[in-house]
């Protein structure tokens, strides 16, 4: 059977916008399609057609205007879906036994739930495998309760907060020359004569990125260093103690908005950079490899690894070379931290009570004055001076007591 409508209908191309008619059978199947259990053995109920003037070649399934479909014509419309369906369910099952673990039920859920005809094939495949089947209710509109509910918050734990990284975080480094790429004053060569381009950066964790509470991002990078052989440190000969065995990892911060692939062009207003130096020395003798070269001789080339590890607190780095440590861990917080609040004024309940205020004075340099008046007061005592003895008087004492001899008068 062979139904050509008229391209008005349907529009032209690939991929097309229905027009009202087409609308009407397309919903007109689909009442159709959702009936459909695959157990009649009759003709399906028939579709009515628009009235139009497409042309119908061939009467077979088309009679007074209707689409007639019978059961194994729905069966080859919904063949490739359901196969594909238990393909999956097959396939989630399997992984599942993978494990060693069980599979108790199949769940069907979601709009092609609704279908019967997917529904009986779903609970047969299950049966087959003994697994038990189960269907959701309302299935059509599973997705859109979902959301309402994960919005709500309903029957489902609250979604971390993530947090956005506020710097970018890099290392210093050198990559492999390239003449379009690379200035020539910034090329070096290594001591195997390979040409190495300096003043790089390589950027590890970007501003903006997100952070999740509990999680941390880690990225690792190997270095490679080459020392000569009379430079480095050995206990069968006698080696200057004051000789520099150490090395270091330029570790870089910055806040600008685009990022520069060149270590010069670092802007220190926007960025911070911290030199991580350790000893070379401790890297283990499995990690240091012997090579000769025409321009360097001996030498040793070793490898150490950088680890960046960022949280939503701080940022770490780690210097380790086969697992051994090179130098303590070097950390900063992520966030600066926010200054501590001044204390808040006491309470008027720690106000200090104001003396009474006959007690309240204005007190100067050199005298203390009354606020309020008071009753006049005399004026105090003078010291006491010497003892003196009392002094005789007419009428008094004897003279004897002052101890002087009696005095007559002259009559």
């Amino acid at each position: 059977m062979e139904l050509v409508l008229d391209p008005e209908c349907f529009g032209d191309g690939g991929h097309y916008i229905l027009k009202p008619k087409a609308k009407t059978v397309q919903q007109r199947f689909i009442n159709v399609k959702h009936a459909f259990d695959g157990k009649a053995e009759t003709l399906v109920e028939p579709i009515q057609l628009p009235r139009t003037n497409a042309k119908y070649t061939g009467t077979e399934g088309i009679e007074n205007n209707q689409l007639l479909l019978s059961t194994q014509d729905l069966k080859n419309i919904f063949e490739r879906s359901v196969d594909q369906t238990l393909a999956l369910i097959e396939g989630q099952i399997r992984m599942v036994e993978a494990k060693n673990k069980e599979v108790k039920a199949v769940f069907l859920s979601g709009g092609y739930a609704n279908s019967p005809y997917l529904t009986s094939c779903v609970e047969a495949f299950a049966g087959e495998q003994t697994i038990g089947f189960e269907k959701g209710q309302e299935c059509w509109c599973a997705v859109a309760q979902g959301a309402v509910m994960k919005g709500l918050g309903l029957l489902t734990s609250k979604p971390e907060i993530l947090t956005r990284c506020p710097k970018h975080f890099g290392i210093k480094t050198r990559d492999h020359y390239s003449a379009w790429k690379n200035d020539r004053f910034e090329v070096q060569r290594g001591a195997d004569g390979t040409p190495w381009a300096t003043n790089q950066v390589r950027w590890f964790v970007e501003k903006g990125d997100a952070l999740v509470p509990g999680k941390t991002i880690t990225e690792t990078y190997g270095c490679t260093f080459e020392v000569r052989e009379k430079d480095w440190p050995s206990r069968k000969k006698k080696h200057d103690a004051t000789a520099d065995t150490f090395r270091e990892i330029v570790f870089i911060t910055s806040e600008a908005k685009e990022l520069p692939t060149r270590f010069s062009d670092i802007d220190l207003d926007h960025g911070q950079i911290e030199r991580l130096r350790f000893d070379y020395t401790l890297v283990p003798q499995n990690k240091c490899e012997m090579l000769e070269s025409k321009e360097m001789g001996k030498y040793r080339k070793f490898r150490v690894l950088v680890e960046i590890a960022v949280t939503t607190k701080e940022v770490k780095v780690n210097i380790t070379s086969g697992g051994v440590a090179l130098r303590p861990t070097w950390s900063a917080p992520l966030f600066p931290e926010a200054p501590k609040p001044p204390p808040p004024p006491p309470s008027n309940q720690q106000l200090p009570r104001p003396p009474p205020a006959t007690n309240v004075s204005r007190t100067t340099a050199s005298t203390t004055q009354s606020v309020f008046p008071q009753s006049p007061v005399s004026p105090p005592e003078p010291p006491p001076g010497p003892k003196r003895e009392p002094v005789a008087r007419m009428g008094s004492a004897p003279m004897a007591a002052y101890n002087t001899p009696p005095v007559r008068a002259a009559m």
